[in-house]
């Protein structure tokens, strides 16, 4: 990786977390051909987790703040099957632009808490017409309601501070909006995140 690379915009805890996240990847997408990752952020995951996983193609998805970032990391990188990141918008009621591919599987982290909740719910119940087997969820997660520690309230009083509508997620509301997925594997992961896997009805 050239000193330009690291002068882009990098995350340092994407960097820690993607080995562990890895380990289960390998097994929940053991069969998976084309895979979408929705919010992929400075792109640390994207670049590892292609390298690291040569039987699928990654597709990478995310606002034009955080593209230009992942492409200039793929031209350094030449990892052949990551794919050139995709502009994606949530609304409460679209989708921008419409996403005109199919996908056996898509992984998304660290995102739900940051959009509205109205979006997460609208994007939830629109993934079952470009994803066809599985998604995977990794972040902080509260269920039935509780948070899972002391740090995970705290930050989500300092998301509410940010805006009132981000906040961690219910798994059991993520459950209800997703309606066409059922929650099959909870992995507790370091740092009070989990790894959620669905897997379509």
């Amino acid at each position: 990786m050239s000193n330009e690379n690291h002068q882009l915009p990098h995350s340092p805890a994407a960097e820690r977390n993607k080995s562990v996240i890895l380990n289960q990847l390998r097994k929940f997408l053991e069969t998976s051909k084309e895979v979408m990752e929705i919010g992929h952020g400075t792109g640390e995951h994207a670049l590892y987790f292609a390298k690291e996983l040569q039987h699928l193609n990654w597709y990478p998805y995310d606002t034009k703040d955080y593209n230009w970032i992942l492409a200039e990391k793929i031209k350094e990188n030449k990892i052949v099957n990551l794919k050139n990141p995709t502009p994606f918008l949530v609304d409460t009621n679209k989708i921008l632009p419409n996403v005109d591919r199919k996908f056996d599987s898509l992984y998304c982290a660290n995102v739900f808490h940051i959009m509205h909740a109205k979006e997460v719910e609208f994007l939830c119940g629109e993934l079952h017409k470009f994803i066809s087997d599985r998604i995977i969820l990794y972040g902080p997660y509260k269920f039935n309601g509780d948070f899972t520690s002391q740090s995970n309230f705290e930050f989500d009083q300092s998301l509410k501070t940010r805006d009132p509508l981000m906040g961690i997620r219910d798994v059991e509301k993520v459950q209800e909006w997703l309606k066409e997925f059922q929650l099959k594997e909870n992995i507790q992961m370091p740092a009070n995140n989990n790894l959620l896997l669905f897997t379509r009805v």
